[in-house]
């Protein structure tokens, strides 16, 4: 059998795959939510990955503190590319 073919789907249940569960909540719509920032004049805050530790660490206390910082608290000029890009700049 040639390892390349996939095989004919089994018939069975067909719902979210456990390596991929479906998402908990509706996605958000970029433009209706960056105009809604922009109109309040505020930034952007996720509201199903809010800045807390709970979001990191489920059933624990992280080993230790963590401070939620936005770009420009860490750099003066926040650049996402700079210098071109390399297979390297993104490590998963």
């Amino acid at each position: 059998v040639d390892p390349f073919v996939r095989p004919e789907p089994r018939p069975g249940p067909v719902g979210p795959s456990p390596i991929r569960p479906a998402p908990s909540h509706e996605p958000l719509d970029f433009y209706a939510e960056r105009d809604k920032c922009l109109a309040e004049k505020r930034l952007f805050e996720d509201p199903h990955f809010p800045a807390q530790d709970s979001s990191l660490f489920f059933s624990r206390r992280p080993p230790k503190r963590i401070d939620w910082l936005r770009p420009g608290e860490i750099v003066r000029e926040p650049q996402l590319i700079t210098e071109g890009h390399s297979r390297f700049d993104v490590i998963q």
